[in-house]
């Protein structure tokens, strides 16, 4: 019976041991994982600032984009080349384009590098579409 008993000391000593090592093993991948990383944290890094820039300078030509919707009142009230209720309803839609851009660039949190181009993409087009909607506002529609 004494040596059943120090034969399972034994294997359990040795057992605990080796999850012990294990588990040593195990951190130390996880350290070098993290410490051979630096270009993946450099590149992110980078990204980072590439969507703070866009959000910024995308910013800046949506508030350049509201002044110019906000003068067409001016030019309206000079040409009257339609009525109040279709001028305000006009420009309010583009207001309201104006303030989804804001907030999409606001909300938009953490994308890969697909779609972070994408979504770039996305947000140059309707700026430049609102820009072309406000510097044609008061040409004549054929459509109508």
């Amino acid at each position: 019976m004494k040596q059943f008993l120090m034969f399972a000391f034994a294997f359990l000593t040795l057992t605990a041991c080796n999850e012990a090592v294990r588990d040593d093993q195990n951190v130390e991948d996880r350290d070098t994982t993290l410490e051979s990383s630096p270009a993946t944290q450099d590149d992110r890094s980078e990204r980072d600032r590439d969507m703070d820039d866009f959000r910024e300078s995308s910013k800046r030509k949506i508030d350049e984009l509201d002044q110019r919707i906000d003068s067409l009142e001016v030019k309206w009230k000079q040409e009257r080349s339609e009525s109040r209720e279709t001028y305000e309803a006009r420009r309010d839609k583009m207001k309201r384009k104006s303030k989804q851009l804001r907030t999409r660039l606001d909300s938009t949190m953490d994308h890969s590098d697909e779609k972070w181009d994408e979504f770039k993409k996305e947000v140059d087009r309707d700026l430049d579409d609102l820009g072309k909607r406000i510097d044609g506002f008061f040409e004549k529609d054929d459509k109508k």
